[in-house]
């Protein structure tokens, strides 16, 4: 039985990869710093075949620990939004790109056989074209973007014939997991339209490519199950060809799912807008994305009509928010 390291496994998409490799036979070791609690894995407390470390991936000790005996990192920890990033770029810099390349040296220097990065969409940034590829060019507008890049070539920098190493760039994903966040665009609007029946439009034409939570983790397993030939050195785009929308699209879905919602529309400049293509994840994977966003903001409604997302406004849901608290508290 493979051990699995995960990093980032408590968190909103590693919560649930977490629990869906504890159901396929993997023994899971989760490395996360908690900030955002234990919400999403306090469930596999009990489980033999899961461990957490809690501690940080920019810490060299925490790392050459956490990689031990283990067969596959699955990297997801880290700054995950622009918003976060933009709080500190040093501290960015250190977690986003310093830690992942201390996991790489130190997953290769013990063994690792595989290492799968959790990268963005992000990073096409302004693109001037619909249905970009992996070969698309990269037009980052944010920090957190340009520091998936920086971290990608790190990755591939970091390959060799018993490292296998690829690049998840996925969508933005959305829908209900039990590390919610609400600072995603279909996760804030569908709480926004349930609790005060307004929704705010960000701009409108930008396009956005989707991603369930639960296709999400998908991927990673897609990615650890495949031959290495297919993998190696790959980056791949992760989400559906049917699932690529504008944002006023988005917010039209949401008041359709949430009638008597008022749309309030606001002007944005220099606006990432992505619109993508998934042939090559499909062809060389056989990964398909199966849940829609219509699909997903109705999981969303059904979360909140059942109480399991509440109080919508505590800052645990919010990224940035809770990156400020922590700031204020010396922990981050």
């Amino acid at each position: 039985m493979d051990r699995i390291l995960v990093t980032g496994g408590a968190g909103y998409i590693g919560s649930i990869l977490t629990k869906q490799l504890l159901e396929q036979g993997y023994k899971v070791r989760v490395l996360d710093c908690l900030f955002f609690g234990d919400s999403g894995i306090k469930q596999f407390r009990n489980n033999e075949n899961f461990e957490l470390i809690n501690g940080r991936i920019e810490n060299p000790e925490v790392v050459e620990n956490a990689v031990k005996g283990c067969s596959a990192v699955l990297h997801l920890a880290g700054l995950a939004n622009d918003a976060s990033c933009d709080i500190s770029e040093e501290k960015t810099r250190l977690i986003n790109y310093e830690g992942t390349k201390l996991l790489l040296k130190y997953a290769k220097s013990a063994g690792v056989q595989r290492f799968i990065y959790g990268s963005s969409a992000s990073i096409y940034g302004a693109g001037k074209n619909t249905a970009l590829t992996e070969s698309s060019p990269l037009a980052p507008v944010s920090l957190y973007a340009k520091y998936r890049i920086k971290c990608e070539e790190a990755l591939f920098d970091s390959a060799s014939n018993d490292f296998t190493v690829c690049a998840l760039r996925k969508s933005t994903v959305f829908g209900y997991s039990p590390r919610q966040r609400l600072d995603l665009v279909i996760n804030a609007m569908s709480a926004h339209a349930f609790n005060r029946h307004e929704i705010t439009q960000m701009g409108g034409s930008q396009w956005r490519p989707n991603l369930h939570v639960s296709d999400a983790a998908n991927a990673y397993i897609a990615c650890l199950k495949a031959n290495p030939d297919a993998v190696q050195k790959q980056a791949f785009n992760v989400g559906a060809n049917s699932e690529n929308y504008t944002v006023a699209q988005i917010a039209q879905m949401i008041v359709n799912e949430f009638p008597n919602t008022k749309i309030v529309h606001k002007e944005v400049s220099n606006s990432a807008s992505y619109n993508l293509n998934f042939d090559k994840i499909e062809s060389a994977l056989n990964y398909k994305a199966k849940v829609s966003v219509k699909q997903g903001i109705a999981e969303l409604k059904e979360a909140l009509n059942s109480n399991l997302i509440s109080n919508y406004e505590n800052d645990i849901y919010y990224n940035a928010k809770r990156m400020l608290d922590l700031q204020k508290e010396g922990a981050f």
